[in-house]
């Protein structure tokens, strides 16, 4: 009944998105007489199914249901030129030419320079989107606009399982991360894109709750459909690849298991499961790839500007500096020379990303400094988990994500030393997990001043975040 009730909500999702699409023109300039009394009586109806049907977990819907107005409030008032990347226009060789091309000629990018570089799962979606869009007879304006909507579904979609990867291994105060994914700003301003950041992330959530769910049951089904996920990973984006070692590591653990308990037909069937996986997953994820060496010779990831060069700076500076005052002299990411500090970078690109806001300032140093706060802990609760001799095994594979993350993110900067590589949209769902390991250790931790002091900080950083999305 669970499950069915999932499929329901994530086709009412979709229904949503497409109404609010539909009706984009007439609502966009009355969001408020509009978004108020819909959640109104969303809530009510809501109410009113529990009284009759108890569950907690109604109320989880709830909150997931204000993170998706949040997301629409944000995109009806923001155009795909406002807070994107590397749109360009649709005779340039940014995202919007990409999708342009491919709805309006069928073709994929005929060069490999700037973002034609990419995989196309993103844009193949966006271009059908295109295609529905002029059959329902609406300009094509307002079709690249609509492309934002679909990535508010692939960012609800993404905190959605999180919150079943949270169910399903069963962590501790389950309700605060749900809250804390629901309103954090990069999910949110990843609605308003129109490149393929979101759906990457949305896919490397799902192959996290299907890697828990293959290594619970590694049925042939779950195999195929691991294997699937994660071939449209990587034919999205190439650095959706990193998941590669996690599934890697399940499937190691898993063969070590069998091995030690010397069954020879568990081995057998482990293998033909493994060539399966690798039969679907290879040539999804890698056709594009292997077409780009092919066609150019090679797969060219693009070189920003010089004037976003940051090699410059020491790797101290860079890497192992904890730089607070390029956090709070400068509030949001500032890509003229100053922010060379990669954990200033990030802790300011994980709330605003690399934009600037006219909002009170003091609405954002009290984000920056509670985000600061909850960073600090969970990099804390991490390495309390690691040297930990009884590790709780449900966060195991978690752990190992978030690690495989952070080293990848180092040695692309390392390798890219460019401003842009710092972004924190490379390494979204750390957050997610960082916040996990929070939970762990304050249900474990006898210290109740610290258990409240979380409680009363995500409270908080929740109200900011929902004051700035509304502000912006």
């Amino acid at each position: 009944m669970k499950r069915n009730k999932d499929k329901y909500f994530i086709i009412l999702i979709i229904l949503f998105e497409l109404l609010f699409y539909l009706l984009e023109d007439q609502i966009k300039y009355n969001i408020t007489l509009v978004v108020i009394p819909l959640l109104i009586t969303i809530t009510l109806l809501l109410l009113i199914y529990n009284n009759k049907h108890p569950d907690k977990n109604n109320y989880i819907y709830l909150i997931l249901i204000y993170s998706i107005a949040l997301k629409n409030i944000y995109v009806l008032k923001t155009s795909i030129y406002d807070r994107s990347y590397d749109i360009l226009e649709i005779y340039d060789n940014g995202h919007l030419a990409y999708i342009y091309n491919l709805y309006k000629k069928n073709i994929l990018p005929l060069t490999n320079e700037w973002q034609f570089y990419h995989p196309p799962l993103f844009h193949i979606i966006a271009a059908l989107g295109l295609k529905i869009n002029e059959l329902l007879g609406f300009s094509l304006n307002k079709g690249i606009e609509g492309i934002q909507y679909i990535n508010v579904v692939f960012s609800t979609l993404t905190i959605f399982t999180c919150y079943k990867i949270i169910d399903k291994i069963k962590i501790h105060n389950n309700f605060l991360i749900k809250l804390f994914m629901s309103v954090t700003p990069i999910y949110i301003l990843f609605s308003g894109s129109i490149n393929n950041d979101c759906l990457v992330t949305f896919l490397e959530s799902l192959i996290i709750l299907y890697l828990y769910k293959w290594d619970e049951m590694p049925t042939f089904k779950n195999t195929i459909i691991l294997a699937l996920i994660t071939g449209f990973c990587v034919m999205t984006k190439y650095n959706g690849a990193i998941m590669a070692a996690p599934i890697l590591f399940v499937f190691v653990s898993k063969l070590v298991k069998y091995i030690k308990n010397k069954n020879s037909k568990d081995l057998v069937t482990f293998f033909l499961k493994m060539l399966v996986f690798g039969i679907i997953s290879l040539p999804i994820g890698l056709w594009y790839y292997i077409r780009s060496i092919i066609k150019f010779g090679l797969v060219k990831v693009p070189v920003p500007n010089d004037w976003l060069y940051v090699g410059n700076a020491s790797i101290l500076e860079r890497f192992f500096d904890i730089s607070f005052s390029q956090i709070f002299d400068k509030i949001y990411c500032n890509i003229n020379g100053i922010d060379t500090n990669m954990f200033a970078y990030l802790v300011k690109s994980s709330l605003f990303e690399e934009f600037k806001y006219k909002i009170p300032n003091i609405i954002s140093i009290l984000l920056l400094s509670i985000n600061i706060i909850l960073i600090f802990i969970s990099i804390f609760s991490i390495l309390k988990y690691m040297f930990s001799k009884n590790k709780e095994k449900n966060l195991l594979l978690l752990f190992f994500v978030y690690i495989i993350t952070i080293i990848s993110y180092i040695i692309f900067n390392i390798k890219y030393p460019y401003f842009c590589s710092y972004d924190f949209r490379y390494i979204a769902l750390t957050s997610f997990i960082g916040y996990c390991f929070i939970s762990n250790y304050i249900e474990l931790n006898k210290n109740k001043l610290i258990k409240y002091l979380v409680y009363f900080l995500t409270l908080i950083y929740s109200s900011l975040c929902v004051i700035f999305i509304l502000m912006i």
